[in-house]
């Protein structure tokens, strides 16, 4: 039997017979086999339900793995300002031994005229020497050369406002107009190393440490980023900085992971 466009398909060409069964035209029965229609071999589409339960899996994911995110993220930051303060300290003792004068690290405290880093920024700076133009002891010379500029910690890093601490009432120092932010005569709390590399007026050994958290300060008070109650208790999320009176060393001696 022809094709409907007037063509015997090849599959169907021959002699007619009929179908044992049926009794139907064999070429009409071959027409039909060889003629339905094929399944569309393309891959089907993710439907609108398929992907709405993909993205509420995936949400569900996020937020179960996002306290493990936010611990690695705390650690992390702590860790990083520590190394940071590390080299800071180093180089300041570097630079008493190679100068032969007396240097300090400042440390913004409650009273730094920018609010946004107070506890959280810090200088390098040094006495002047007869060796530096204007000498010590010009009229025109300023107390203090300044060796870097303030640096802050990262972003919810802080430094805790612990009075047993450096930048308790550790060691204070007078500024002058030589230290950018500051005006004559506001007071500093600093660490200070003589011309050996050692800590200078050591009032008791407990004050010889520096405490970093994650937080900021504000409101005359210390404010936690993660508001657990043990964070701001003695034992919460903190790492501890000690220094050695002799040698000036810095170190790190406590260190919480998460």
């Amino acid at each position: 039997m022809p094709s409907p466009g007037g063509t015997i398909l090849p599959a169907c060409r021959g002699n007619v017979t009929k179908h044992e069964q049926t009794g139907h035209d064999s070429r009409l029965w071959c027409y039909i086999v060889h003629t339905r229609p094929k399944k569309n071999s393309r891959p089907r589409a993710f439907s609108l339900v398929e992907l709405l339960v993909v993205v509420s899996i995936m949400a569900i994911l996020a937020a179960l793995s996002l306290p493990s995110i936010q611990n690695i993220t705390g650690s992390t930051g702590r860790r990083g300002a520590v190394n940071v303060l590390l080299s800071t300290f180093e180089q300041a003792r570097a630079a008493a031994l190679e100068s032969g004068a007396n240097t300090y690290v400042g440390f913004a405290d409650q009273n730094f005229p920018d609010e946004t880093l107070r506890y959280r920024a810090f200088l390098v700076f040094r006495d002047r020497t007869e060796d530096d133009v204007p000498a010590a002891g010009d009229p025109d010379a300023t107390l203090y050369v300044p060796l870097t500029k303030w640096e802050a910690l990262p972003r919810k890093i802080s430094i805790k406002s612990e009075p047993l601490s450096i930048v308790g009432d550790y060691l204070l120092v007078l500024s002058d107009n030589s230290l950018p932010k500051l005006t004559g005569g506001q007071s500093l709390p600093v660490l200070a190393f003589n011309t050996a590399g050692g800590l200078q007026s050591v009032h008791s050994a407990n004050k010889m440490r520096l405490f970093i958290y994650e937080g900021f300060y504000a409101n005359g008070q210390d404010n936690f980023s993660r508001q657990a109650a043990f964070q701001r208790s003695s034992a919460g999320l903190f790492e501890r900085i000690s220094f050695s009176r002799y040698t000036g060393r810095a170190r790190l001696d406590v260190a919480t992971t998460q």
